[in-house]
């Protein structure tokens, strides 16, 4: 199968996916969707287009890039972009803690090693 013709297909479902999608399951989505045409894509083919792909998104003019994660790819931006996309996402992505695990941690701290009984007699 030509990459020219399966690699805006993997783009799209890499780019669409909530999750990383792992080689396998590319092969599977990719021939599921081209499946009138004859010739399928094998786990070979997908790997050199994904490549293919990240290549291209190598250059400055993406922000974007394909990166294997989580045993799949996903598209993520690029590290230059954190303070553009902090702007917008920042405030999800600051993660507090509570009193309760404030009161926790600065107990254990204190009294290493405690038991969860104890943590809850002191508290």
């Amino acid at each position: 199968m030509d990459l020219s013709l399966i690699i805006p297909h993997i783009e799209a479902l890499i780019f669409a996916s909530e999750k990383p999608l792992p080689n396998n399951e590319l092969v599977e989505l990719l021939n599921n969707a081209l499946g009138f045409i004859e010739d399928r894509a094998t786990a070979d083919q997908v790997e050199a287009a994904v490549n293919a792909i990240r290549e291209k998104d190598e250059s400055e003019f993406y922000s974007f890039e394909v990166v294997e994660s989580g045993g799949g790819f996903q598209f993520l931006t690029k590290k230059e972009y954190h303070n553009t996309i902090a702007q917008i996402n920042g405030d999800k992505f600051l993660k507090k803690l509570s009193v309760a695990s404030l009161e926790t941690l600065s107990i254990i701290a204190y009294k290493q090693p405690v038991t969860k009984s104890e943590i809850e007699i002191i508290r």
